[in-house]
């Protein structure tokens, strides 16, 4: 993943001279326009102390803001769905499955909000723009996401996302060879059919 350490990233924010006019409808405009595509990821989590802590790399199908699907393949094998409201974790070692909702999850919450053609999110935000890169930062204080930035061009293409929590902990993805053929994202990608053996764990609140 082609990104600094998590210093180094706040020496961008602090240096840079940002748009800070229409950064909001220019990020919504642009998400707006993400359409269906799959991508090679690359993931990385680093410490407060900028030590590299977990690394992993797979493949990506998303379609829209309604479907994804984030398979793993190294170090080990899992598969991330969110299908509608539903997230899904399959933990191919174990043969279970994790269900969840978009209400547990922060990224997720935006996805719902622009679903519906809400702007709130936007506002519980400040949004400053440096090019294709856009950074949030809640205003409200006590959030386990402190940081959060996307780089994302005018035509909806998501190149990186990277969120950091009260740890300091930086989470860094970045997409290549991102595709928009139909063969490529096509339904069957977002099909989810467990083993007749799989355990399933339903988080998701009564």
């Amino acid at each position: 993943m082609k990104r600094i350490v998590f210093i180094f990233q706040i020496l961008i924010i602090i240096s840079t001279n940002f748009v800070i006019s229409d950064s909001s409808s220019e990020l919504l405009n642009r998400l707006k326009n993400v359409g269906n595509f799959s991508a090679d990821f690359t993931n990385k989590i680093i410490d407060k102390n900028s030590k590299v802590i977990y690394c992993s790399s797979g493949k990506l199908w998303f379609k829209g803001l309604k479907s994804l699907q984030l398979y793993t393949e190294h170090p080990k094998r899992s598969l991330l769905t969110f299908e509608e409201d539903i997230i899904r974790f399959y933990d191919f070692n174990n043969n279970q499955i994790i269900v969840t909702s978009y209400e547990d999850f922060y990224v997720g919450s935006i996805i719902r909000e622009i679903k519906s053609k809400k702007t709130c999110f936007l506002k519980r935000h400040l949004i400053q723009q440096s090019k294709d890169q856009f950074f949030l930062l809640k205003k409200r204080k006590k959030s386990s996401e402190n940081f959060c930035s996307i780089e994302i061009q005018k035509n909806g293409r998501i190149l990186s996302l990277q969120v950091t929590d009260n740890n300091n902990k930086l989470i860094l993805y970045n997409f290549k060879n991102l595709s928009n053929e139909v063969k490529d994202v096509n339904d069957n990608k977002y099909r989810f059919v467990p083993d007749i053996n799989t355990i399933i764990d339903d988080q998701r609140r009564k």
